[in-house]
């Protein structure tokens, strides 16, 4: 009995031609038992753009032990379409001694300068179709992106409707995302809502935990405020359109959040669970240090003494039970919720909007920044032109002025589109929560307290000389 012959069988089939891939390998491993080959069979499912394929990679792997006499494929173009590869391919097959037995082709002896030649001027014919096959892909998807059509992988809390080709906001997965903007507004860490998604037992859409970067990025989308970006490095157009499909969180929710992640207090990592309603926000008011709140002898919460260096010296202001504090900060608390009630009442009256005033107030901050970037922008290039700085200086400042200009647009357009739509139902809302829960704020479990504490307390200033002791409240604005 002759002995059979090692075979590799490579299959690769495009996305849109998954209805061929099982036919083609019946043929292909009909055609190993024909000719008694022994195969190893590969099996690749991808689009022909794709340039990372895995099963090529191991084939080669195979390729290089030098078990194998001949390699098994349906035609050249399936082995691969980039010139440099085949070419590449067609030298590694010529040292292990492999022929390669295309379905379409016939035999072809990698060796010999005829089917050399014949492969290079396939390969020639594969690339510039892949050029074009490319091309035509990106220019479709680009298209679609300018009808205002999803494009690219759905995000997390949206499905996809296949027939209008848009988002539309998944049962499931939408609450999950709304919670996430509505607990970092209710003054939740990145971290703490990562633990408590965790605890309720809700995963990513891949069953995995959301880890506070899968966090931080879901709240980086703008996809969620309705709006769709596509980005075409091919034909350099970057396509982004607003109102595309149904907004998960509103502009006003989304810029909260961004003001929110820019204070890096509300998302530090905690080394211990809250102890105190007022973890985090005492301060020295000798040196300026954040004091800490723990438990002492595991039977009652104390203010640490502060123990920070200033100048060469110990800071001496010592510590007190909190039980000494806590009366007062809440007598506080209560007494400034009437500043709320006031703003509520105004609010009830249709009369002017705070919040609106100071969207405004940020407004013009924001167009004079822009402006002094633009004026910085143009002095750059008047410092290339008379010689003061070289090409790559000003090449390298250029494109960082042109990003920090393109970020303060954005949130320029942002801010003008949330004065317009602002909504005096949704402060009215939030306003009366906030009020219900600092009333009843002393009942509260401790993590809860701390949360809504810190939501309008800055920080708390406090001096201790012996027996007397003075704090100093500072409410956020």
């Amino acid at each position: 009995m002759v002995k059979p012959t090692s075979a590799l069988v490579y299959n690769r089939k495009s996305r849109g031609e998954l209805e061929d891939l099982s036919k083609h390998k019946k043929e292909l491993l009909d055609y190993c038992e024909r000719n008694n080959f022994n195969p190893m069979y590969f099996e690749e499912i991808g689009s022909s753009v794709d340039s990372d394929r895995e099963e090529f990679i191991k084939l080669i792997k195979e390729i290089k032990t030098g078990k194998y006499d001949v390699l098994v494929i349906t035609d050249l173009s399936r082995l691969t379409r980039d010139l440099e590869t085949q070419i590449k391919l067609f030298k590694l097959l010529t040292n292990y001694n492999m022929t390669i037995h295309s379905l379409m082709d016939g035999k072809i002896n990698p060796a010999e300068s005829t089917n050399k030649m014949m492969g290079i001027l396939k390969g020639l014919f594969n690339e510039s179709a892949y050029e074009e096959t490319s091309k035509k892909m990106h220019l479709g998807r680009l298209q679609s992106a300018r009808d205002g059509k999803w494009v690219g992988q759905v995000p997390y809390g949206y499905k996809k409707n296949k027939e209008a080709m848009k988002l539309e906001p998944d049962e499931i997965e939408a609450p999950v995302v709304r919670r996430i903007f509505k607990e970092v507004l209710e003054g939740h860490s990145i971290t703490e809502i990562s633990l408590r998604l965790h605890k309720d037992g809700i995963k990513t859409r891949k069953g995995n935990n959301f880890h506070p970067s899968t966090i931080s990025n879901l709240l980086e989308r703008r996809t969620y405020i309705g709006e769709t970006n596509f980005k075409s490095d091919k034909f350099g157009e970057d396509v982004t359109l607003k109102g595309t499909h149904e907004p998960l969180v509103s502009m006003e929710d989304y810029l909260r959040v961004r003001k929110v992640l820019e204070k890096k207090q509300h998302f530090q990592m905690r080394t211990h669970p809250v102890t105190s309603p007022l973890d985090k926000l005492i301060f020295c008011g000798k040196c300026g240090r954040l004091m800490q709140v723990n438990l002492a002898k595991k039977k009652y919460i104390h203010l640490q003494k502060c123990n920070a260096y200033k100048y060469g010296d110990r800071c001496e202001n010592s510590g007190c039970s909190l039980n000494l504090i806590l009366p007062y900060v809440y007598e506080q608390v209560q007494e400034h919720l009437q500043v709320f009630r006031e703003q509520l009442a105004l609010l009830n009256k249709g009369s002017s909007n705070e919040k609106l005033e100071e969207l405004k107030k940020e407004l013009k901050g924001l167009e004079k920044q822009l402006k002094n970037k633009e004026n910085e922008k143009d002095k750059l290039l008047n410092f290339l032109l008379n010689g003061t700085i070289n090409e790559l200086i000003y090449t390298n400042k250029n494109k960082e002025l042109e990003n920090e200009i393109n970020k303060l647009k954005r949130r320029i357009e942002d801010t003008e589109e949330t004065i317009a739509n602002s909504n005096i139902s949704n402060d009215t809302e939030y306003l009366e929560s906030l009020i219900k829960n600092l009333e009843e704020i002393k009942f509260q479990p401790v993590e809860e307290q701390n949360r809504h504490l810190r939501g309008i307390i800055e920080k708390i200033i406090y001096v201790r000389e012996d027996d007397r002791i003075d704090l100093n409240i500072q409410f956020k604005d």
